[in-house]
């Protein structure tokens, strides 16, 4: 009795396992198509409507960081997600060159025959980081995005540059000592609401999961996050 009990169960457990599956494929197939319906745009300015007022509305760790190159007037825009990415490569390996650098000594015309060729350039001679490539598709810049890497969008291009700049913090993350389990990942919360946001989104890998930051008390002035999936 006790054997038909336990076959019942595994086959319900193995309905349940490969219900959850098709549904969870049948999200990520209605999430890629959902992106696959936006083109990046020649215009800085759109393209950051497009990530900070539709894709990735209502998410206050993404951080949308404008600046232009002091010898000309070149506009850029570098996005990332406050939490997963070092700091320090952030401000001196990318904003720090591409800023200084005198784009101006760079051939214009030749630049302007070739869209991809600035791009190419600041890829190749100015952001001094291991990992840059070069995409238009948002399908693809999101997914890169939501794990740890920075985008760089140039006034006047449809494709932007995916630059390696991953670098959460998983030494700090422990296992709770009140809540010890056997299976499943060791880690849990810390007093750090950033590292916990981070710890989050490592786990859902999604434009819908959203963050709102919010600040309580009068004298205070906690700061407290709310996390949800847009559309459940």
């Amino acid at each position: 009795m006790k054997k038909l009990l336990d076959k019942i169960k595994k086959n319900k457990q193995n309905r349940n396992n490969k219900k959850y599956k098709e549904i969870n494929n049948k999200n990520s197939k209605t999430l890629k198509n959902a992106l696959q319906q936006y083109n990046l745009s020649k215009s800085l300015q759109k393209n950051i409507d497009l990530f900070q007022s539709t894709i990735l509305k209502d998410d206050d760790t993404v951080i949308y960081r404008k600046f232009k190159n002091r010898d000309s007037s070149i506009e850029f825009c570098l996005v990332f997600i406050d939490g997963m990415v070092k700091n320090q490569t952030i401000n001196q390996n990318i904003i720090y060159p591409i800023t200084t650098y005198n784009l101006n000594q760079c051939n214009k015309q030749e630049f302007n025959r070739v869209g991809e060729r600035l791009l190419q350039h600041i890829s190749d001679q100015v952001i001094m980081v291991d990992e840059v490539k070069s995409s238009n598709s948002v399908d693809e810049l999101i997914h890169k995005l939501l794990y740890g890497d920075s985008i760089l969008f140039v006034d006047g291009y449809d494709k932007a540059l995916i630059i390696n700049t991953k670098g959460w913090d998983t030494r700090a993350i422990e296992e709770p000592s009140s809540e010890t389990i056997v299976k499943g990942p060791r880690e849990g919360f810390n007093e750090s609401i950033i590292k916990n946001l981070s710890l989050i989104r490592r786990k859902i890998n999604s434009p819908d999961l959203k963050f709102k930051f919010k600040e309580l008390g009068v004298r205070s002035s906690t700061k407290i996050c709310i996390a949800y999936v847009e559309g459940l």
